[in-house]
């Protein structure tokens, strides 16, 4: 019975491209900033920060409070035939200690 509001900006800006999101529901607030580049004919580079906060007075005792502002950039790499490359970073906003790497393959067919 949550209710839910999101609302997105963005443009391409020939090999460059932003977007700036907003989102709310009865418990928590965010703002989204995300950029990116192109880089060469099959990389691209991606760049964002969030903004988050969470009402104290209807969080539940069992959820982790994660307000605060994370961060992360991840690197593509479009390999052909439906397969990328993709490889990130994120800082996440709940615990300092808290910082993730990732590496993988993205298939679309």
């Amino acid at each position: 019975g949550d209710g839910m509001g999101f609302f997105a900006i963005g443009g391409d800006f020939g090999q460059f491209g932003a977007t700036l999101s907003y989102g709310t529901t009865e418990e928590a607030d965010a703002v989204t900033l995300a950029g990116d580049v192109e880089i060469g004919a099959a990389s691209t580079l991606v760049a964002w920060v969030n903004s988050t906060d969470i009402e104290t007075d209807v969080t539940a005792a069992t959820q982790t409070r994660t307000d605060g502002t994370s961060f992360g950039i991840n690197y593509e790499y479009d390999l052909g035939g439906g397969v990328t490359f993709v490889a990130g970073y994120v800082n996440n906003a709940a615990d300092d200690d808290d910082q993730q790497v990732q590496a993988g393959l993205h298939f679309s067919f």
